[in-house]
């Protein structure tokens, strides 16, 4: 104003025009910056910002379009959509892609991966979309700027914009630089949970990024390896079932699974039928695909007295005779155990092979209370590190263990884990006793223990043990060894003891194996009080006693496995597993709750293991003992017909019903169970090839796994 004045009010001529342009040169650079935000079409005309390609062309913006994801609402469309993006390259859903080099060696700035984009998205922009695991612009990439970019008018993400300058796809010399003008970096953290992909981007040591939509295998059953009865269960060779949080402990009298559920049972571990069926069917494929158990790997003791110079006992305490290693040693305190002199094998336990033996196999006479301590050093992978620590498992055969009752227990040192064998004997003093461990899996579930980690979620066990080395083995108390070795696998003995676990603790009052802990289920869902049913258990104990059959061919148990179809014929109010949907199509339901929710994946494993009954069963017993049982599965696989596509979501499937039964959200399954349908389907697929329904269902849910989904209006 001073200088306005100081020319009398007039302006000089220069000034005059910057006065005169500055309204114009304003509107140029907000059109710019419009322009630049992208705003504005190419055209000049204007669409709102929500409906913006995220660097992929104008054909995912019309997708956008229609699937603006709400907040709170969600990833369901998303998850629809951002998959296409990706293409799978081989048929369990994993899309691999070589780390491209972006401006110099990419591994000097973040993990960046090319997936070409299908389905015509990449017109108009570029046809990569490219993720990178980084926050920051990596230095690679110093051509690339930080830009932010609105999602859905919600939320900001920074993303990374790259200039154009392809080379020459035929010399790799030339390959530096391979975005294309308007591609942009997605930071993987973002793309995974707003698109709400399972899995993991995972770099491998080859310098290749595998992207996986789930942990999950498919099975592939084919003309060389179909599904059979006597043959492996599905690809339950590749499960392990030790390594899950519900399972406790391996319990030492019965030689089967324990079970809990965090803090639902009181702390209290339980026998759970489906979980010991799928232990042994786990074990009974593992023995089929290994074309029987590895050889032993280290004897120390065969009883012929070899392997004396290696105990050290007190004089008198250790004798040989006939083939067995007698000892005898005073009372001990288990509370003292670790400071009491016993019979102690320090021989050199180093295996011949690469492999760690961690299998025990203990044949031995127990003439009094004994323990048998085995001191080992245990690695596993604890925060991305590998740390060495020293454990001692010990096995008691004492009636309880000191101080509780439980079935594994933490001694008071924290590194001592005690675990239940039973009473001395198993049936009386003059019987050798057979006692099979897995000192991984004992040492994996101990230490669970002893940290107080238990079920699933942040009370998991994390640490994964990847080695054990024995080293040294002690014995208190008094009894008869016959043979001590350490294995690589007990395959066969696993499988045998769960199956002859279902042989005796068979309930012919309910007709099968009751659940021995009260259930409680989602909002509007009775509980099951303790004693219910579950068709899953039941068909995946038909499976297991089948192959039992198969492999020692002992006809009771088809008997035991015939006697388990009586609750297939009963309701669940009235302690069976069969339910009505809209009071006609007959289902069988894996929780009888009330009202039904109908559980596809437990429904087909039920069918699976009547197939495998009546299969067997009519050479076996007879055709009219097997009827029963082949009228089931004919029901039952006519009602899976009717109902199959009403788990149809058009990108995935749903684990249930209760959206109809309940009249709520939908209970879409996880990867993880989608891939379990994909394997129930492909099971009966192959065995019924014709059936163009079930086989169409089956290839277009592995289009689903794959990332597509069913075209839209």
């Amino acid at each position: 104003m001073r200088r306005l004045c100081h020319y009398g009010g007039r302006l000089p001529a220069t000034s005059r025009y910057y006065v005169v342009l500055a309204p114009f040169l304003l509107v140029v650079y907000l059109l710019y910056v419009s322009y630049l935000s992208g705003t504005i079409n190419n055209d000049g005309s204007r669409y709102p910002q929500q409906q913006q390609p995220l660097g992929l062309g104008q054909g995912l913006a019309d997708e956008a379009e229609d699937n603006t994801v709400h907040a709170g609402l969600d990833k369901c469309h998303c998850k629809q959509d951002c998959r296409r993006c990706f293409r799978n390259e081989n048929r369990e859903g994993r899309a691999r892609s070589n780390v491209e080099a972006v401006n110099g060696d990419i591994a000097d700035g973040a993990n960046a991966v090319g997936l070409e984009s299908d389905d015509g998205l990449g017109d108009g922009v570029g046809a990569e979309a490219v993720l990178t695991t980084q926050g920051s612009v990596p230095k690679a990439l110093g051509a690339c700027r930080s830009e932010r970019m609105l999602v859905n008018n919600e939320y900001t993400r920074s993303v990374y914009v790259c200039p154009s300058k392809r080379g020459n796809p035929a010399n790799p010399q030339t390959q530096s630089q391979r975005l294309a003008d308007g591609d942009v970096l997605w930071p993987f953290s973002f793309v995974k949970d707003y698109c709400d992909i399972p899995g993991a981007v995972e770099l491998q040591t080859s310098g290749q990024v595998t992207f996986e939509h789930s942990r999950g295998r498919l099975y592939h059953p084919t003309v060389e390896r179909p599904y059979t009865p006597q043959g492996p269960y599905m690809n339950f060779e590749n499960s392990s079932v030790e390594a899950r949080g519900q399972l406790k402990c391996i319990d030492g009298v019965e030689a089967v699974p324990r079970s809990q559920r965090d803090d639902k049972t009181q702390g209290q571990s339980y026998f759970y039928p489906t979980q010991i069926a799928q232990y042994g069917l786990r074990h009974y494929s593992r023995l089929k695909a290994d074309g029987g158990d590895a050889k032993q790997v280290l004897v120390l003791d065969d009883g012929s007295g070899a392997s004396r110079q290696h105990w050290k006992a007190a004089p008198g305490v250790l004798t040989y005779r006939s083939g067995r290693m007698s000892f005898k040693i005073s009372a001990f305190k288990m509370t003292d155990i670790a400071n009491t002199p016993g019979v102690v094998l320090e021989k050199s336990l180093k295996s011949p092979t690469k492999y760690h033996p961690n299998v025990l196999v203990l044949k031995m006479r127990f003439l009094a209370p004994t323990v048998v301590s085995i001191r080992l050093r245990v690695q596993y992978h604890q925060k991305h590190t590998m740390e060495p620590r020293a454990y001692t498992l010990r096995y008691y055969t004492g009636a309880v263990l000191p101080d509780t009752k439980a079935p594994l227990h933490c001694g008071p040192n924290s590194k001592d884990m005690l675990y239940l064998l039973g009473p001395e004997g198993d049936g009386g003093s003059s019987e050798a006793r057979l006692i099979v461990r897995d000192l991984a899996v004992d040492s994996t579930k101990g230490i669970a223990v002893c940290k107080g980690l238990s079920g699933k979620g942040k009370n998991k066990l994390k640490d994964v043990i990847s080695a054990v080395k024995v080293q040294a083995i002690t014995l208190h108390g008094a009894g008869e060894v016959f043979q001590l070795h350490l294995n690589r696998s007990a395959h066969e003995y696993m499988f045998l003891r769960a199956a002859d676990w279902f042989m005796k603790h068979y309930d012919a009052k309910a007709g099968g194996w009751p659940v021995p802990v009260k259930r409680e289920m989602s909002k509007g869902l009775s509980a099951l009080q303790p004693g219910w049913m579950s068709a899953m258990a039941l068909g995946q104990v038909m499976s297991l006693l089948i192959r039992a059959y198969h492999h020692t061919r002992r006809t009771e148990y088809v008997r035991t496995a015939l006697k388990a179809t009586a609750p297939f014929h009963r309701l669940g109010k009235d302690g069976g597993v069969k339910a009505l949907f809209m009071g006609k199509v007959p289902w069988y339901e894996e929780y009888p709750t009330e009202p039904s929710i109908f559980v596809l994946n437990g429904f087909m494993f039920s069918l699976i293991g009547l197939y495998d009954l009546f299969k067997v069963a009519a050479y076996v017993r007879g055709e009219e003992d097997a009827a029963d049982a082949q009228e089931l599965f004919n029901e039952g696989f006519k009602s899976l017909h009717t109902l199959l596509p009403l788990y149809d979501s058009g990108a995935g499937s749903m684990y249930d019903l209760r959206h109809f039964t309940l009249s709520r959200a939908p209970n879409a399954a996880r990867a993880e169970y989608h891939v379990t349908h994909l394997n129930q389907l492909a099971t009966f697929c192959s065995l019924f090839p014709e059936d163009a329904t079930i086989c169409e269902v089956h290839k277009r849910w592995l289009g689903y796994h794959q990332g597509h989904h069913v075209p839209r209006n």
